[in-house]
């Protein structure tokens, strides 16, 4: 079942209060709450791309697939939108860092934004 998942990506870009974050970008009271909630049946394009770009993001990003049940190959697609395990909170995992490998850390972000 696909499912719109924003707390993995609102916690990654810092957003604190997902629906305040949502009404700011234009979206009603009733879809930025479903959103928020994860009770989200369908959502208009034109805000799937308001929330992609504001969180640069893709919309891949946005949606998480959990199995149901019928049987799906090891190597189908929808595989890739598995919830992520892993935790994405940069913040808290640099907080016990030294600081020289915090520096180390900054050097290797810009490399990959490419400045």
């Amino acid at each position: 079942m696909l499912t719109y998942n924003l707390s993995t990506i609102f916690s990654i870009r810092g957003v604190k209060n997902g629906y305040t974050f949502l009404k700011k970008l234009g979206i009603g009271h009733i879809a930025a709450h479903n959103l928020v909630s994860g009770k989200v049946r369908s959502i208009r394009l034109d805000h799937v791309e308001k929330i992609c770009h504001a969180l640069h993001c893709t919309p891949n990003d946005l949606l998480e697939w959990a199995p149901g049940d019928t049987m799906i190959a090891s190597d189908h697609p929808l595989h890739k939108l598995r919830a992520r395990e892993e935790n994405l909170n940069l913040l808290a995992d640099m907080k016990d860092l030294p600081l020289d490998k915090v520096a180390e850390l900054k050097q290797k972000l810009a490399e990959w934004k490419g400045e």
